[in-house]
């Protein structure tokens, strides 16, 4: 198996340009397939024939008799032009459908081990419910497959659709009802386009592939497909038992192993659900890894990437669920609620959710006619009462087309158990900011009434939540709900024009607080804030009648709120204090001049595209050793979760690069502020 990166997305980097237009780029670099040989070597015209997952064909099965195959039929093969009365077991005998393929193998399940489908449409729903692999994409006439140059991805040939979406809405459904055997991670399903058909009736959904284990384990591994659905109509007929109209692939009950497909939902309607989702996850621990997922276009209640609900585990043993994967909300409109989200997680039953070197996308959403806010467009929004990792994450949230977008959220956690942010880079575009009703937040923490989240740990993330005029804006907001927040070693970069790095809402609307910032604030330390003329560093009884600004480090540092070792940033002319460094350019503070000083890359006016289409942001060498060795060495200096459970020490940064722990920088420390650790030259 390949060493797999720790906690980023720099392997998918080059997966990131696809955002926008994922349809026409399911292409991936080699680096991103899990347990994929070499490659053999490419061929004159670009492309590389390959058999994998199969038996090699050089030596095809065969079958002697009119009546059947004999026992050493292995592989039954299928063409658009063969016949479900052929034998199969030959590829010059193919069957013509998957269905005729799949009813010799539960008459056989004694021998047959694989299906091979060579290019073409079939139009048929499929059922695979019992333990055989079925590889699609395969030439007619050579029985060989061909991926592009220097990937491991197929180009895929093989097209399955629905004839019929009255009688079934999943095109695809692996175990499911009929489920006759276990399915574990040695059954393969790969290389196929596997399309959900637009429903003819209201009160449908649309489903490209569903895998469900409600009778026994179904577990395959599911890799190398193109999966969209088609158009789902909830609207006014409930729910129907679906939580979304359009999906492309649902896990339910699933622990399947799903990597370098791309997903796609459908433009989906619905009043009660989601409109459209790219995988939904409900129940089981599915490890889902190195996919290009997107929401589409929805109306009702938006859309979303990855949909987590209700009766889901989704990490087991240590083994993340949903990492390093492309995920974009979509273009969803919404009337309430959220517009567009990239990550969705609402369930209350999962032993922990973690979201691991994704790239997170969501934007382009719109508010409906007559629409009550809020409506929001949210990178990640976790409304459950479970643990909860995200770790070495860019999420990037646009500010969509229209300018009433109540709240624009990059990360929003209501309710969870325990909650770790670590090594994330998370940024907010520009446009559609504006209006001085509209919120921002990177962050926002808090539970309902009744429930505390205790002790969240929000370490070394560099965060832009992007241009508002607004001072309902902020890098970090804690509701009243949080005790105990440890907020250390981030990089805040203040580009709102108002607001503030971080708001504790201590009143809850009220005429006087009902907790204390001391209670909900445990540690504010090694932090690097950019200043600017019209946002302060911490504002506490926010939403109190007569809120308390601290509008620098000193005087955070002088309120007796666990603040210590913080740091500003601003030019030179604007350093009034001893905590302030000088490093960002002079002539005219505006923060983006500020950043692009501050970083190898910044691209004006959000640096938002750098996040979402590139590596995000490298701090340059040579400047301050506060900023470049500065921060409190989280290596070996941990604290501990509310249980008593120590904090995870921070060894890497986003990029990989190992955290250097202060004994081998004894002048200045060994954590840069923020997600990336530049140990170049810097200036004392």
């Amino acid at each position: 198996m390949r060493a797999r990166r720790a906690f980023g997305v720099a392997a998918i980097a080059g997966a990131a340009t696809c955002i926008g237009v994922f349809l026409a780029c399911n292409d991936y670099d080699a680096a991103v397939g899990a347990e994929d040989a070499a490659l053999p070597d490419v061929s004159a015209d670009g492309t590389t024939t390959i058999t994998p997952d199969a038996p090699a064909i050089d030596a095809p099965s065969s079958c002697g008799g009119a009546e059947g195959c004999p026992s050493d039929c292995s592989v039954i093969y299928v063409a658009t032009d063969g016949a479900d009365t052929a034998t199969g077991c030959d590829h010059s005998a193919p069957k013509k459908t998957i269905g005729g393929a799949l009813a010799l193998a539960r008459s056989r399940r004694d021998v047959v081990r694989h299906i091979r489908v060579c290019n073409g449409n079939y139009d048929e729903t499929v059922a695979l419910d019992v333990a055989v692999s079925m590889h699609g994409s395969y030439d007619c006439n050579t029985w060989t497959r061909i991926t592009t140059a220097g990937t491991t991805q197929l180009q895929i040939g093989t097209v399955i659709t629905n004839p019929n979406p009255i009688v079934t809405t999943k095109t695809f459904v692996v175990c499911g009802t009929g489920q006759k055997e276990v399915v574990t991670r040695d059954v393969v399903v790969d290389g196929f386009k596997i399309l959900g058909a637009d429903t003819t009736s209201a009160g449908s959904f649309s489903m490209a592939a569903n895998i469900t284990g409600e009778l026994m384990e179904c577990s395959p591994t599911f890799k190398n497909n193109t999966l969209i659905a088609g158009k789902g109509v909830l609207d006014n007929q409930g729910s129907n038992g679906a939580t979304a109209a359009s999906v492309g692939l649902r896990l339910r009950v699933s622990s399947a192993n799903v990597y370098q497909n791309l997903v796609q939902g459908g433009p989906g309607t619905s009043d009660e659900t989601l409109g459209s989702v790219g995988i939904e996850i409900s129940g089981g621990s599915p490890w889902v890894h190195d996919n290009n997922v997107v929401g589409a276009g929805a109306n009702g209640i938006g859309s979303a990437g990855i949909n987590i609900v209700a009766g889901s585990v989704v990490t087991g043993s240590g083994v993340a669920a949903v990492e390093n994967n492309v995920i974009d909300g979509g273009d969803g409109t919404s009337v309430t609620g959220r517009a567009a989200a990239g990550v969705v997680i609402a369930t209350s039953t999962a032993a922990r959710v973690d979201l691991l070197g994704n790239l997170i996308v969501t934007g382009r959403a719109h508010v409906a006619t007559g629409s009550s806010p809020p409506v929001s467009v949210m990178g990640v929004t976790a409304r459950s009462r479970i643990p909860l990792r995200i770790i070495g994450n860019r999420i990037a949230v646009d500010s969509a087309t229209d300018s009433t977008i109540a709240q624009r959220l990059l990360v929003e956690v209501t309710n969870a158990a325990s909650l770790e942010v670590t090594n994330n880079f998370l940024a907010a575009n520009k446009l559609g900011f504006g209006s001085s009703s509209i919120e921002a937040h990177a962050i926002t923490i808090g539970a309902p009434t009744g429930l505390i989240v205790d002790t969240p740990l929000i370490r070394g993330n560099t965060i832009d939540v992007g241009y508002t005029a607004t001072a309902q804006a902020s890098d970090v907001r804690l509701s009243t709900t949080v005790r105990n927040a440890v907020i250390e070693n981030n990089f805040l970069t203040g580009r709102q024009a108002a607001g503030a790095a971080i708001l504790a809402d201590t009143c809850a609307g009220g005429a006087t607080p009902v907790v204390t910032t001391a209670q909900m604030l445990r540690s504010l330390k090694n932090n690097l804030f950019v200043a600017s003329p019209a946002r302060t560093v911490l504002v506490t009884n926010h939403d109190c009648p007569s809120p308390l600004p601290y509008a620098t480090v000193p005087d955070v540092e002088s309120a007796g709120i666990g603040a210590a070792d913080n740091w500003e940033i601003a030019s030179a002319a604007d350093c009034t204090h001893a905590r302030c460094l000088g490093d960002c350019a002079d002539g005219g503070f505006d923060n983006t001049s500020c950043l692009r000083t501050l970083f190898e890359s910044f691209t004006p006016p959000t640096g938002y595209d750098d996040v979402r289409d590139g590596g995000a942001w490298r701090l340059r060498t040579g400047l301050s050793c506060a900023i470049l060795r500065g921060g409190r060495d989280l290596v070996s200096d941990a604290g501990t979760f509310a249980d008593g459970a120590p904090f995870p020490p921070v060894v890497r940064d986003y990029y990989d690069a190992a955290r250097t722990p202060t004994a081998d920088f004894p002048e200045g420390g060994g954590l840069s502020f923020g997600a990336h650790e530049q140990d170049g030259i810097c200036t004392p």
